[in-house]
């Protein structure tokens, strides 16, 4: 074959032959030639791309100043385009960003979280800055909480966009997990129990560089086993709330340590022109000796919508309450029953929702107090106890929960379930054995258990 296609002279070299040699240099001409077409449609295309580019963005830019109500209106989709065509003409040790596109920046990462800023960071090249300038806006912006201390100054910051000087300030505990961490940035342990004095719990009290310092804290502290949280909202329903402070207690507290810790919220809010709606005066007619409530109330101690429901609907799931009202018994069993032996279609549940994993599983409570179920546990005379149950459930989440419920229907399910829940436990006063043992702790467990808990009452 390569005899056909030249010959090898004396000194070693092979030589194309003629004809062969016009061939090959034809094929090359075609080739060179193609790419050049190539070469030259690309250019086209992207000259098209860039000049398409170019034209949606100027009709974008004059839709968006259009659009502008006033001077300070303004969107931040042409700046951050316009940021990003500037960093792609940089390598990225170059890219910049300007305070506008830093906050919203920051927006993101906040709202959206470390993972979704990532995700659009990495398919967005030059459109956000890297994770770690943001965490360092951050701590240079003095977001940062530090533990036991109220953020009074931030308060009016807080306040100004809504121009409403007036607050709701609530206090909760929920139980946490005990751990002792260092905190670098404040150069003091977080995790135990922080000490109060008046009532006001101590900012970085755990600092020291001694050992033996540390060790007889760890001896004798208490750790935190609750987290303690202040929550400020303003009377402007759109305003979102905001956190005043959160420390590590151990839930042990005086009621005079309380009332001194209130009180000085109450005046270090006036200081900053912030008015604590603190008194409610309400008029109560003289003859409602029934009514538990004084016509001034300082102080209001009461527990959330949800976890009222959720502690209602585990009372229902508890393996040692025996819950009756009057002569019928209050049984789980009974919406069990509505599963095995009624279709899908008429109760829509499933046995997770009758005995969840999770207590504080809110979605089960609104499933088991459903129109449908109460309805078919109507039907059934055994389920009568059962029925009144979950239909106070019900109340309390159409009254305590439930945004769409008006003021006359909330006060009738509110006052519907206390006084319902009010007249049981009356009666549960004068329950008597059935048998004769008169043992006083056999008869006060058998009430207990018969009765809703009464942090729940």
């Amino acid at each position: 074959f390569k005899k056909s296609l030249g010959f090898t002279t004396s000194d070693g070299n092979f030589h194309l032959r003629f004809g062969h040699r016009k061939l090959l240099e034809h094929l090359l001409s075609l080739v060179q030639a193609k790419k050049a077409v190539s070469v030259k449609n690309r250019e086209s295309s992207n000259n098209f791309i860039e000049n398409d580019i170019n034209k949606k963005l100027i009709e974008l830019l004059k839709h968006q100043t259009s659009n502008l109500s006033d001077g300070y209106n303004v969107s931040i989709l042409i700046p951050w385009i316009i940021n990003i065509f500037q960093n792609l003409k940089t390598t990225k040790n170059k890219y910049s960003y300007d305070i506008h596109i830093q906050q919203f920046a920051l927006l993101i990462y906040i709202l959206g979280g470390r993972n979704c800023y990532e995700f659009l960071r990495l398919n967005l090249s030059g459109s956000l800055p890297h994770i770690s300038n943001m965490e360092s806006l951050i701590r240079n912006q003095e977001m940062r909480m530090t533990e036991s201390e109220l953020q009074f100054q931030l308060i009016k910051e807080h306040l100004k966009s809504n121009k409403c000087n007036y607050v709701f300030i609530v206090e909760d505990a929920t139980s946490s997990i005990c751990r002792i961490d260092y905190d670098a940035t404040s150069n003091s342990f977080i995790g135990f129990s922080s000490p109060l004095i008046d009532g006001v719990p101590q900012s970085n009290f755990f600092q020291t560089e001694n050992f033996e310092q540390l060790e007889l804290w760890f001896n004798e502290i208490d750790k935190a086993k609750f987290i303690n949280l202040y929550m400020l909202k303003s009377l402007v329903l759109s305003d979102p709330p905001f956190i005043l402070a959160a420390y590590g207690s151990n839930n042990k507290a005086k009621a005079i340590e309380i009332l001194k810790r209130w009180l000085f919220i109450y005046h270090q809010s006036l200081i900053q022109d912030i008015h604590v709606i603190d008194i409610f005066h309400i008029k109560i007619p003289k003859q409602w000796s029934w009514f538990f409530m004084e016509e001034q109330e300082i102080l209001f101690f009461m527990q959330d919508g949800i976890h009222i429901a959720t502690k209602f609907r585990n009372r229902l799931l508890s393996e040692t309450a025996h819950m009756k009202i009057g002569s019928y018994s209050i049984d789980i069993q009974d919406v069990f029953d509505l599963i095995d032996f009624e279709s899908k279609i008429e109760h829509n549940l499933i046995k997770c929702d009758i005995d969840p994993k999770d207590r504080q599983n809110f979605a089960s409570c609104l499933r088991i107090s459903s129109k449908d179920v109460l309805n078919l546990l109507e039907k059934n005379e055994k389920a009568t106890g059962t029925y009144v149950y979950l239909s106070l459930l019900r109340s309390i989440i159409a009254g305590f929960i439930e945004r769409s419920t008006t003021v006359e229907e909330r006060l009738f399910h509110v006052w519907t379930v206390i006084f319902t829940c009010r007249f049981w436990f009356s009666w549960i006063q004068y329950l008597e054995p059935e048998n004769d043992n008169n043992n006083s702790e056999t008869l006060s467990d058998l009430k207990k258990s018969t009765f809703i808990t009464k942090p729940t009452f």
